[in-house]
């Protein structure tokens, strides 16, 4: 448990925490970054791009390949999404916080990004317990319908990651590409709160309440840069002109998550927990794949998502990211081998 009677002292090892989950962090309080090397973050950007195309093609989406005037190779990714976010935004596997959710036809490509995920996240040390899958990868435009951006969970409202149930400690941010000058995230901590700052919350407007005021950070994000954040940071999407912007989020358990933060969840969350060992996270995408029985083409025929409509109830917003049949398979046993190859 945590003991919430020293507010900064409270802040201060939380801080504490997110730098000995990686070497060479800075930052601000309770937001840290560290430089992706150069190779790897191309990869995870390639992999992001192909993995937005074959959506794309499964949904009968013009990419307009040949048309595409790209003046140098390192903003290609930029001009293309750019040029593609409206219709990108409005596919089928998109959910309204704008996860590009992985369904039967996009498996070989959304493994990609995994393992380009787990290439990174090896390359920097970091020191975790368990680690979300699938991941997120996420579109957001500054075209959102306004009916999306008054959801009661719209991203773009101030919010603790502990509001949605993500059942972890702190989380990571990669943005990929697109235009950060007008999509960016703001990041700041909240002032004069108590206990009750750590609940799940069915409306972010509604969690204004449990603090006093709020201190944005200096920390703005940028291409390149892998972001670490605690679960006491309030953060929310901001949109400031013209744009898109493509990034990657997931969760993680540190060390002492079940000491300090897992107390404070409710059983319904746990029992939705979908963090797994961290050592095996980092094989997914090589060592083992994630599958998916729900088809794009299922999708589009009766999508169960509305897009402009509230989440009910206090549902998690991670539980509509994926779907009951999404699960990992062990590509080193011949059962499951044949399972991913039917």
């Amino acid at each position: 448990m945590l003991d919430f009677s020293d507010e900064e002292k409270l802040l201060d090892s939380r801080s504490e925490l997110l730098n000995s989950i990686s070497p060479n962090l800075e930052g601000d309080r309770l937001i840290k970054k560290k430089k992706i090397r150069e190779d790897l973050f191309y990869n995870l950007r390639a992999a992001c791009h192909n993995y937005i195309i074959a959506n794309m093609v499964e949904h009968d989406l013009d990419t307009d390949i040949n048309n595409c005037v790209y003046p140098d190779l390192k903003h290609s990714f930029e001009i293309f999404l750019l040029q593609h976010a409206a219709k990108i935004k409005d596919m089928s596997s998109v959910t309204p916080n704008g996860v590009i959710r992985p369904k039967k036809e996009t498996l070989s490509e959304f493994n990609s990004i995994q393992n380009a995920v787990g290439m990174i996240l090896a390359d920097a040390n970091i020191k975790a317990k368990k680690c979300r899958v699938p991941l997120s990868i996420r579109i957001v435009t500054s075209d959102d319908d306004s009916s999306i951006l008054e959801r009661p969970r719209s991203n773009h409202k101030l919010h603790s990651d502990f509001w949605t149930g993500a059942v972890c400690d702190f989380a990571i941010l990669m943005p990929v590409f697109g235009s950060l000058e007008t999509i960016d995230v703001a990041f700041g901590e909240a002032i004069g709160f108590d206990e009750s700052f750590l609940q799940e919350v069915t409306n972010y407007s509604d969690g204004r309440k449990l603090y006093k005021r709020f201190s944005e950070y200096k920390t703005r994000m940028e291409l390149g840069s892998m972001f670490f954040q605690d679960i006491f940071c309030l953060h929310g999407t901001r949109r400031s002109g013209k744009g898109a912007r493509v990034s990657i989020d997931f969760t993680l358990q540190s060390e002492q998550y079940e000491d300090t933060i897992l107390p404070y969840y409710s059983n319904k969350h746990i029992e939705s927990d979908n963090h797994i060992n961290y050592e095996e996270c980092l094989r997914v995408g090589r060592d083992s794949f994630i599958i998916e029985d729900e088809s794009i083409a299922e999708l589009r025929k009766h999508n169960d998502y509305d897009k402009i409509s509230l989440i009910k109830g206090d549902a998690a917003a991670i539980k509509n990211q994926t779907s009951k049949s999404l699960r990992l398979i062990d590509t080193k046993t011949f059962k499951d081998i044949l399972e991913f190859v039917r």
